[in-house]
């Protein structure tokens, strides 16, 4: 199990190089995220938590975010640019409520 205590964070959407690139599934990209080497962090123990709007994968160093494509409520992620517009507002909301703490947005290329 990863470390109970994470000072960082990463949020990852799955942007395509183009918009004409298709997009692997989902559950590839919950299987890539799950090795640590893909986080950066060889040998690391990756935990996958799972919300209704996202996978939170955890190391001992980080947690790196992935939205789900899903329409909840008033929540439509279903497309890569929500999911992209999503992860952009969620970072620049938390720079003023929780600044240091969230890394920034980042490609998820598999």
């Amino acid at each position: 199990m990863a470390a109970a205590s994470h000072n960082q964070h990463i949020y990852l959407c799955t942007m395509a190089p183009d918009a004409s690139s298709p997009q692997p599934a989902f559950a590839d990209k919950v299987r890539f995220l799950s090795q640590g080497a893909h986080l950066g962090e060889p040998g690391a123990a990756v935990e996958c938590v799972e919300t209704h709007f996202a996978c939170v994968f955890l190391t001992p160093r980080h947690a790196w975010k992935l939205r789900k494509p899903v329409r909840c409520g008033g929540v439509d992620t279903r497309d890569l640019q929500a999911r992209h517009a999503s992860c952009e507002e969620e970072w620049r909301l938390n720079q003023a409520l929780a600044p240091g703490i969230y890394i920034g947005v980042v490609a998820l290329v598999l």
